[in-house]
């Protein structure tokens, strides 16, 4: 497969980060503890499989969850700062994969299918962290996640499936945060979520997420700082597909980045820096074919080669990156829409295909004057970006077609009072 774009900013979100959970308390900083001392190496030598494989004729609501991991580390602190030095190197295939046939799937029909290669995630509440980790996924393994759902007569299905290589987290309520991580992937990432049904109610939901490497921060009244390392080898493929003989709403909607970092900060100030490369090819593709449907059918692709995304509101914030997309690097997304609605329904197909983006955004609190964006970026694109819709419809009530395809994309925004 063919590299996918991502919108304008950044993924993920990622769509696909791991859950944070601060933890709350009086956060009386008259005290000032030693640092607490996390030092980790973890070495996964061999695959990590969860699968899911579930039959029903007939079901009132199912939840179908499969999760894979090579490495996971977790390390959170209350009132204490917290030194971490973390290694993780995965040398073996992870694999996520779900099947889920029902008959007759009344109420709530839910699949997810998560794989992660190296997957770590840091807490401080109140106190300061600094934080250094290192995440490798080495050549010649991949990592998958597959969620396939068939039903018949059915009424809201969801269908998920989110591979990532490598995912570091890191989250701070009242702290400073000194932080470098490096993520090393070579392995080839793919997400998959394709969903079969024959007539539908309610809201079916087709999502894919694939993404190389990811590293997201968040604070609040926190000041920020990350550095990034992040390259990636090997290939980054999206696929979420809705096959409906008889649908009401439909979106599927696939995701592929090749380096994703993001920065989100209030009260604070944040700043990120460091450099994003990429050598694999990255593609997204989404498919809906309805043979009727009512309500609104939707099909977005995005794939990106590098994505970095700063936000801050009510103080300043930096970003000094450097972003290479390679030769022989495509990224490309392709949206798919075909089918016919006899009840004037909207049908809405979407693809774009980023090679390089970068987003700055800061904005002044109420009464204060204002605050400043910072930067000092460069981007470099050596390869073909290539973003494709296409509809085949036989009626409906509306139809919308968008291909974006960017090489390279800064914005840089700050907004006061």
């Amino acid at each position: 497969m063919r590299k996918s774009l991502y919108i304008a900013a950044s993924l993920i979100t990622l769509a696909f980060a791991p859950a944070l959970a601060f933890a709350s308390g009086n956060c009386n900083r008259a005290c000032a503890p030693a640092p607490m001392q996390v030092i980790n190496g973890q070495i996964q030598l061999g695959d990590a499989i969860a699968f899911n494989n579930v039959h029903v004729a007939s079901s009132e609501g199912a939840a179908i969850t499969g999760a894979a991991a090579g490495n996971n580390m977790s390390a959170s602190s209350t009132l204490t700062p917290m030194n971490v030095s973390s290694t993780q190197y995965l040398d073996g295939d992870v694999n996520a994969s779900n099947v889920a046939i029902i008959g007759q799937a009344r109420g709530t029909t839910v699949s997810v299918a998560s794989a992660q290669g190296n997957a770590a995630q840091v807490v401080g509440c109140c106190s300061n962290l600094d934080v250094h980790g290192e995440q490798i996924s080495q050549y010649g393994n991949n990592i998958t996640a597959s969620s396939y759902v068939q039903v018949g007569s059915s009424d809201n299905v969801l269908s998920s499936a989110q591979a990532t290589a490598n995912n570091w987290a890191t989250a701070s309520y009242r702290g400073t945060v000194a932080q470098h991580v490096g993520q090393y992937n070579a392995a080839n990432v793919w997400a998959d979520s394709h969903v079969d049904a024959c007539c539908n109610n309610g809201v079916v939901a087709s999502n894919a997420v694939a993404v190389a490497n990811t590293n997201s921060m968040y604070g609040d009244g926190s000041t920020l700082y990350s550095s990034v390392n992040q390259k990636n080898y090997g290939n980054v493929g999206a696929s979420a597909v809705i096959h409906n003989n008889s649908a009401t709403n439909n979106t599927a909607a696939a995701n592929a980045v090749a380096n994703n970092a993001t920065v989100t900060n209030q009260w604070g100030y944040a700043e990120l820096a460091g450099n994003q490369e990429n050598w694999g090819d990255v593609h997204a593709r989404s498919v809906v074919l309805n043979g009727d449907w009512s309500g609104q059918a939707v099909s977005s692709a995005n794939a990106m080669g590098n994505s970095a995304l700063i936000t801050n509101i009510g103080s300043d914030a930096g970003m000094y990156l450097d972003q290479a997309n390679y030769s022989g690097a495509p990224v490309t997304a392709y949206a798919g829409l075909f089918g016919s609605s006899s009840h004037n329904g909207v049908g809405v197909a979407s693809s774009s295909a980023i090679g390089n983006a970068i987003t700055g955004y800061t904005c002044a609190a109420c009464g204060q004057g204002g605050v400043s964006m910072n930067s000092n970026t460069s981007q470099y694109n050596g390869s073909n970006v290539v973003a494709h819709t296409q509809v085949g419809v036989g009626t409906a009530g509306m139809i919308s077609a968008s291909a974006t395809a960017v090489g390279n994309s800064a914005t840089f925004i700050a907004r006061g009072n």
